[in-house]
Formats: structure tokens, C-alpha cells, sequence
């Protein structure tokens, strides 16, 4: 892959990180509170499922956000390693959350805990697919495309999950950003501030 290509992937990466840094700061609140009803019940236990993964989270934002410096020196080995670690990590993102969906009853948090579930699936494939391109192995811009895919699927998936359990999420705690239209820009570093889903 060329360097032109490296900034490229980087430019992408750089809103897959600020999604999963989004992430690694969800919270639930009101947790002591015994559960009123299903739908509470199972996302307060969607919630600790989440805080149980704020490593997991943190450490994939770690990993993406070190590929654009990497990009920058040109140092494709240094892409390709954080790029194989975040795939690894996103699917244990994967895991996890299928595993907690499966005990839900209630329909509304078991489909979006699924959700992301699912999400954490295809980046984890889109980023598999990211390395081999990385090693030349397939198509850069096939692979850069399936990230940004990915990378709208998780955000759509958070959204979601944040608005299906808004009793137990707080709405500042989950602000997921997408890079908009199809030639991905790069995200201005700043604070994720207010509810809802920035663009």
C-alpha cells in the first residue's frame, strides 16, 4: 500500500476512533436503582456489559488513533500492527455483546445490543481486510470503503442503543462521530459535548 493510500486509510480511521473513544466514555446511570420492568432490566444489564468492555474500548481508541501518526512516518508496519490489534479487539467488542443480548426477553434492548454486537463484528472484518491491504494483499480503496461502512454501522448502532435504553444511558455519555460524504475529512480534536450524535 502507498503512502498516499496510508493517509487515506488514516483519514478514515480518524472518525472510527472518535466513534469508539465515544464509546470507551458510555456510561449507565441510575444503575443502584432495582429495575422496574423488563426493558430496564435488560439494559441496565446491556450497561454493565458495556462498562465491563471500557478496556476493550479504550485500548481499540488507542490502537486507531495511533495509525495516522504511524501513516505520517510511513510506517506501514507500525499501520498494519495496530490495525491487526484493533481487529482483534473489536472482536471481542463482537463477543461479548452477542453473548449479553442472548440473555435479553425484552425485543427493543435485545435488538440493539445486537446491534452493535453486529457492528463490532463487521469492523473487526473490515479491519481484518485493512491489514491485508496494508501487506498488499487486496485492494486499498476496497478495504478503505468497507471501514468507512463499518464505521457508519457502529455509529448507527450506538445511537440506537443509546436512544432504545435512554433510562439507563445518559445522553451526554454516548456522542459518536461520522466523517460526512464520500471523500472522508479529518475530525478537529475537541471535546464531546451535549447529547445526541454529532456531524
Amino acid at each position: 500500500m502507498s503512502r498516499s493510500t496510508g493517509r487515506q486509510v488514516a483519514t478514515v480511521i480518524v472518525g472510527c476512533a472518535m466513534t469508539v473513544a465515544a464509546l470507551a466514555g458510555c456510561s449507565h446511570s441510575q444503575s443502584e436503582k432495582p429495575a422496574a420492568d423488563p426493558d430496564t432490566a435488560d439494559c441496565t444489564t446491556g450497561g454493565r456489559a458495556i462498562g465491563g468492555l471500557q478496556d476493550t474500548f479504550t485500548a481499540l481508541s488507542a490502537q486507531l488513533n495511533g495509525i495516522g501518526p504511524a501513516s505520517d512516518r510511513g510506517d506501514l508496519t507500525e499501520v498494519g500492527r495496530r490495525v491487526r490489534e484493533a481487529a482483534r479487539l473489536s472482536g471481542l467488542i463482537n463477543a461479548d455483546l452477542h453473548s449479553t443480548a442472548g440473555t435479553m426477553t425484552s425485543p427493543l434492548p435485545r435488538r440493539a445490543f445486537t446491534a452493535v454486537a453486529n457492528a463490532g463484528a463487521a469492523l473487526h472484518d473490515s479491519l481484518t481486510q485493512l491489514a491485508q491491504a496494508v501487506d498488499g494483499a487486496s485492494p486499498p480503496q476496497e478495504t478503505v470503503d468497507s471501514v468507512q461502512r463499518s464505521l457508519h454501522a457502529l455509529d448507527t448502532s450506538v445511537e440506537g442503543m443509546r436512544l432504545s435504553c435512554s433510562t439507563v444511558f445518559a445522553d451526554s455519555t454516548v456522542a459518536p462521530q461520522t466523517p460526512a460524504g464520500p471523500t472522508p475529512r479529518p475530525v478537529p480534536a475537541g471535546p464531546v459535548a451535549g447529547p445526541g450524535i454529532r456531524r
